[in-house]
């Protein structure tokens, strides 16, 4: 018997009738006879109906009982069917899910990651909006959200470890033509710079010194831009140098458009989390979002690095070669 359908008397009423006897449906329920007896009672009071002709040897339902009968089976069917619904809901990842997402590595690696998701399940629904800026996941509304750089201390969200993000000082290579390549850290302040906003400043770089120390340095910058995409595109077109994710400048690096500037001069990687709001128990829908998300993260990394090691043994075995052709021309 269906766990919501709680009425005493109901559930005593439809045991009755399956079973054809008060005994019967006393010892199924493990209850008293006079229980079953009393329960029947009060609910034909309730209901100011006889359900029941009892004779000594057996239990038949009145006119009125049959019709009570099988509209309570209704019901109880019912509601079983929707405790079904709600158990596979509980297992199935259904609903409505709201994301806030890098808008580089959202867009490029981690969106395309849900939209598959949602082909796959036909009940899963994604609201996903791009930003790098801190957001109140319970009061906005967010199930999820992905961030690069250090987290807030607290406790009012769980996180998960994705990944870390290498990021490049780099320049149009006419520019550096043009301006001249710093060949020091404190050559920068001799180029125009392209800073990130946060908030109402200017995102500050971590840099290496001369002596292997770190400091980190506000650049004094011509542009204010509000992410990685708008950033290279100012790059590109030859506005200053600026600092944005390896992964999105190495296309134009290896085209020969833009150069690195200092490689060794900009700090460590960044962290990558997800985030999400404490709860006692992530939903369904949770967490295939948070897994695909993990996974597109990771494998484009993973690719990453793959095809930056290819690109470096090939460069390897021209060097080589050339090596080689010198000599064999120079001893010959």
């Amino acid at each position: 018997m269906t766990k919501w359908l709680h009425h005493d008397g109901i559930r005593v009423f439809l045991t009755v009738c399956e079973n054809g006897s008060f005994a019967e449906a006393a010892r199924e329920m493990h209850l008293s006879p006079s229980t079953v007896a009393k329960a029947i009672a009060r609910l034909e009071q309730s209901l100011e109906v006889t359900l029941f002709v009892r004779t000594t040897r057996r239990v038949a339902l009145t006119s009125e009982g049959e019709l009570y009968y099988w509209s309570c089976r209704r019901a109880a069917d019912e509601l079983q069917r929707a405790e079904i619904r709600l158990a596979a809901i509980r297992q199935r990842p259904v609903g409505h899910v709201r994301l806030s997402l890098p808008p580089s590595l959202g867009t490029e690696v981690i969106a395309p990651a849900l939209y598959r998701l949602a082909q796959e399940f036909e009940g899963l629904t994604f609201d996903i909006s791009m930003s790098r800026h801190k957001v109140d996941m319970s009061a906005d509304g967010y199930d999820l959200a992905v961030r690069i750089g250090a987290l807030p201390d607290t406790t009012e969200i769980k996180k998960r470890y994705l990944g870390r993000q290498a990021v490049m000082l780099c320049a149009a290579t006419a520019y550096l033509d043009r301006k001249g390549r710093p060949e020091r850290v404190d050559d920068l302040t001799k180029h125009d710079l392209i800073g990130t906003a946060r908030g109402r400043r200017v995102e500050p770089w971590c840099v290496r010194q001369g002596d292997g120390t770190s400091q980190v340095w506000e650049p004094s910058s011509r542009l204010i831009l509000d992410g990685a995409a708008l950033t290279l595109r100012a790059i590109r077109d030859q506005h200053g140098i600026g600092l944005v994710p390896e992964w999105l400048a190495r296309p134009f690096v290896a085209t020969g458009e833009i150069e690195a500037v200092g490689y060794e001069w900009v700090g460590s990687a960044m962290p990558i989390h997800a985030i999400w709001p404490v709860s006692p128990q992530m939903l369904p829908k949770q967490r295939v979002a948070l897994n695909a998300a993990a996974q597109a993260v990771a494998s484009f990394f993973h690719r990453l690095r793959e095809r930056t090691r290819q690109a470096n043994c090939s460069r390897m075995k021209v060097a080589n070669k050339v090596t080689f052709g010198s000599v064999f021309r120079s001893e010959g």
